[in-house]
């Protein structure tokens, strides 16, 4: 019996020791766990480092005959007047900005690239089976004129196919996250489920011409290229009329039966740059010239010294 008891004692003595331990080490353990709200803060920063944020203070009265259109300010990466911005609409030579940013991370610009086939669809400018211009000349044919021979040409020549191009394009639209938008073609020619929405052009305008040679070629007026041989060329304009008036510097035109008229711009509003797309226009550059005198009037950017951006754009502020 008494070695019993004794047993007894010596437990209950261990489960007191126990439940002592476990008191004295709690606030410990809670101690060690608790995190302070300040610490899952970012580190600090300064407010001026931020991008100019673009700020409404009027009410918009647009009217234009495109029913799908976008804008976008580029620093900020917000939208700002749109209307039906996720609506399929068909890209036209649009399409060719993704092409052309393809070309460039595959080729350099003085690459040499044949001619693999007399393509005769749509806009060309009629290069031949065989002859041969630099990765750069075919560049400027495909985005200045919208010659989709020359389109075929950097598909073939650069991407390896029609078919492989055509997959990168939708490779590529897929990483950028941009959900309405594919492609069927590298040219922009109409065609079942080719599609995009002035949403998606928009950024996909932002993201291409932030390489600079695209950013030139569509900033160039007027163009020659010459077949390595020497035994043609070409001389071209750019399709884009605004090109170089109320401050647009770029970037693309495109129309189709099925699209209309399409254009992208992109417009320096006193530092600040713009983008813009009209897609399904009757008239792409009255469209054009009323969104942004609209965005001049009714957005500011609210920076100390940004006193030139009140400047009229040369157009009346209200859209017709």
């Amino acid at each position: 019996m008494t070695t019993a008891w004794a047993k007894l004692r010596w437990a209950a003595y261990l489960w007191a020791v126990i439940i002592l331990l476990g008191l004295a080490l709690t606030p410990t353990i809670g101690r060690q766990l608790q995190v302070h709200p300040r610490q899952l803060l970012p580190a600090p920063f300064e407010i001026s480092s931020l991008p100019p944020y673009p700020l409404s203070k009027l009410p918009t009265n647009l009217k234009i005959s495109s029913d799908t259109f976008a804008s976008l300010d580029v620093a900020s990466g917000e939208y700002l007047l749109g209307h039906n911005v996720t609506r399929h609409v068909p890209p036209a030579s649009t399409s060719k900005l993704m092409l052309a940013w393809l070309v460039r991370k595959q080729c350099p610009l003085e690459q040499v690239l044949s001619v693999r086939s007399d393509y005769g669809l749509g806009t060309v400018l009629g290069l031949r089976l065989g002859q041969s211009f630099t990765t750069q000349e075919l560049l400027y044919a495909a985005l200045l004129p919208s010659a989709n021979d020359a389109a075929i040409a950097l598909a073939e020549g650069c991407l390896g196919s029609v078919e492989v191009a055509v997959r990168l394009m939708n490779d590529r639209v897929g990483a950028w996250h941009l959900k309405d938008t594919h492609f069927t073609n590298p040219t922009g020619l109409d065609q079942e489920n080719n599609y995009i929405s002035a949403a998606d052009l928009a950024r996909i305008a932002s993201l291409v011409t932030q390489d600079p040679e695209i950013a030139k070629i569509t900033s160039t007026k007027f163009y020659t290229i010459r077949s390595q041989d020497g035994s043609a060329s070409f001389s071209f304009d750019n399709t884009n009329k605004l090109l170089g008036l109320v401050g647009v510097d770029g970037i693309k035109t495109g129309s189709t039966e099925l699209a209309r008229q399409n254009l992208i711009l992109s417009s320096n509003f006193a530092g600040h740059r713009i983008i813009t797309v009209v897609l399904g226009s009757e008239d792409r550059y009255s469209d054009s010239l009323n969104l942004l005198g609209e965005l001049r009037r009714i957005y500011r950017w609210e920076v100390e010294g940004d006193r030139d951006f009140g400047a009229t754009l040369g157009i009346s502020d209200t859209a017709k």
